[in-house]
């Protein structure tokens, strides 16, 4: 697992803003005045180098879905940047790193990207491909709509009451991602660092481990218990390797046996309501108290994988 290009406890939506921008950063002014009302969360949410929250979530999922393997840490570092400008090379826009609004179009977070349909081909239609995969819509990312595609396109748009007329843009694809699944879960448990820690509490006023858990997973439409102890029993495990964003991971603490739990984000790291403290904070799995501490994981989302 490569080292993570951000430090482990950021700041949060709480912590004082990063003022200076990258070379080339536009005006968010500028950015946000471009889209839409009602576009995804990475859209509407300020998207600045040093910030952690869930619409950097989005952001680099979006890059994933155009080949950049980016952990969904939630933080936007030098890494993003690197990767915003890959695709910006692979969509035949300048190479500066910076957020734009006709970046943030191809991307899928904001209007302005093309609009696809059978027959289109190109980079940009790997890049839906695999958003529609991510969404439960698995078709290969081969570079061109074909009648696969296109059915898997339809299946989309009737599903999330779209009009299924077989022409879609990314956006439409990311949106619905954005606020559901793994991505929806860990962008919605990351929006709360900075949050007090409060026992026996699930709401943005106060978390523990185990509120917080189940107020990113309710709000992703997946209920589980508040309890860490029958949070380990809602999901199949998963192996230390096989990690994915949006799995839990638990750790005995103050009692034996599972009794502290977190939501994994990618590259080694997990948030979680940490204690009266740090309240809910981003942590290490790989060293240090956590990695110590660390008993096993589950995959909530695997199917079949709950109780009835």
């Amino acid at each position: 697992m490569r080292a993570a290009a951000w430090m482990p406890k950021p700041a949060g939506r709480r912590g004082a803003p990063v003022r200076r921008w990258l070379a080339g950063v536009v005006s968010l002014i500028t950015v946000l005045s471009l889209t839409l009302p009602g576009i995804c969360r990475a859209a509407s949410s300020p998207l600045l180098p040093g910030h952690s929250n869930g619409a950097v979530v989005a952001l680099q999922a979006a890059l994933d879905d155009w080949g950049q393997n980016l952990p969904w840490t939630g933080y936007y570092g030098s890494d993003t940047t690197a990767a915003i400008a890959a695709v910006q090379r692979s969509a035949g826009l300048p190479p500066t790193g910076s957020l734009d609004a006709r970046t943030m179009g191809y991307l899928g977070l904001a209007a302005g990207g093309p609009g696809m349909r059978l027959g289109t081909r190109g980079p940009d239609v790997q890049a839906l491909q695999r958003a529609l995969t991510r969404a439960g819509y698995g078709v290969q990312a081969t570079g061109l709509v074909g009648p696969e595609t296109e059915s898997m396109i339809l299946a989309f748009q009737r599903a999330n009451h779209q009009d299924a007329t077989g022409t879609i843009y990314l956006q439409a694809v990311e949106e619905v991602l954005s606020a559901s699944g793994r991505e929806g879960v860990v962008a919605d448990a990351v929006d709360q660092l900075g949050d007090r820690y409060v026992w026996g509490g699930a709401s943005p006023s106060g978390f523990d481990c185990s509120g917080l858990v189940a107020y990113a997973f309710g709000l992703a439409g997946l209920d589980l218990t508040h309890s860490t102890y029958s949070q380990w029993t809602e999901g199949t495990r998963v192996a230390s390797g096989d990690l994915q964003p949006g799995d839990l991971v638990f750790f005995t603490t103050y009692a034996s046996g599972p009794s502290h739990v977190g939501i994994y984000v990618g590259d080694g790291y997990f948030v979680h309501a940490a204690d009266p403290q740090l309240g809910v904070t981003i942590d290490s799995l790989q060293s240090g108290y956590y990695f110590e501490h660390y008993v096993g994981a589950v995959d909530p989302f695997a199917p079949d994988a709950r109780a009835a």
